[in-house]
């Protein structure tokens, strides 16, 4: 089942497959919305999807992605996971090494260059930047102005697991962003035609956000089913976990450190999408 830690505002948890989550979950934190689904899956062996979100002092910070193993070790790691984003993201300035920091607390998971999780890490600035750190999962999908694109890195990186930790110092890529922007995550194999099909996207992903996902279930759909049944290798497509990330007022995105900002900031001018 989902689970919820910590402070209401910091979305936390892992979904077991087949637990029933089928609606949307929607959470609030900094300067971002989230909505996350995963459909119920049959399959009892299928990896445990993982994320979190928190407002930091270097920005707001999203995890998504899923784990490579199943049942009690699956869980684990999971767990191990999410306790080294919380732990990174608040006290790391780098958003690469909040990605070094929970694939050094999964060291010791390893067996030989075995693969432990595909994740994705997002981060809205101050300054209006996101920066992504891809480790291993398909390539983000940025939404801006009726266009959607994929956010390659020039460089991919691998899942955590696969490397020493202290092999791999990418920078995360920053990508220019603004308010009402939307990332879609997924998990699961990489769709090369996902990119290809930005306008169809772009229009599934546009109106209320609370709804933005059932349109990427149909437009997936779509693409997974032909009018006889599956097609194929992408016949699995709707079963991915999927999330979207919607950017708002960078004036948000980093917590007050102290009474004196909390006051300075409650005196700015509002952006109509700074949330109340």
């Amino acid at each position: 089942m989902l689970a919820l830690l910590d402070a209401p505002d910091q979305l936390l948890g892992t979904v077991t497959p087949g637990s029933g989550l089928i609606g949307t979950t929607t959470a609030e934190t900094g300067s971002l919305r989230l909505a996350a689904r995963m459909p119920p899956r049959e399959d009892p062996t299928a990896p445990r999807l993982v994320y979190g979100a928190a407002a930091t002092a270097f920005g707001t910070r999203v995890l998504f992605g899923d784990v490579a193993a199943a049942g009690a070790r699956g869980l684990a790691v999971a767990a191990r996971l999410l306790d080294a984003f919380r732990a990174g993201a608040d006290h790391e300035p780098d958003l690469a090494r909040v990605a070094y920091h929970m694939d050094l607390n999964l060291r010791d998971e390893r067996s030989g260059a075995e693969e432990l999780a595909r994740v994705v890490l997002l981060e809205h600035r101050p300054d209006g930047l996101v920066a992504v750190v891809n480790r291993g999962g398909p390539a983000p999908v940025h939404v801006s102005g009726g266009l959607a694109r994929a956010v390659d890195e020039p460089l991919g990186q691998p899942p955590i697991g696969v490397l020493n930790p202290e092999s791999l110092r990418v920078p995360a890529l920053p990508v220019r962003t603004s308010p009402g922007d939307r990332f879609l995550l997924r998990t699961g194999a990489s769709d090369a035609a996902w990119p290809e099909r930005g306008g169809a996207v772009a229009g599934a992903l546009e109106g209320d956000f609370a709804r933005a996902l059932d349109g990427i279930g149909r437009a997936d759909a779509d693409v997974a089913f032909g009018p006889t049944g599956p097609t194929g290798p992408r016949a699995g497509a709707s079963t991915s976990g999927v999330c979207l990330v919607e950017v708002g007022d960078p004036a948000d995105a980093t917590v007050p450190t102290g009474e004196a900002e909390a006051y300075r900031r409650a005196r700015l001018p509002r952006n109509p999408l700074r949330r109340a």
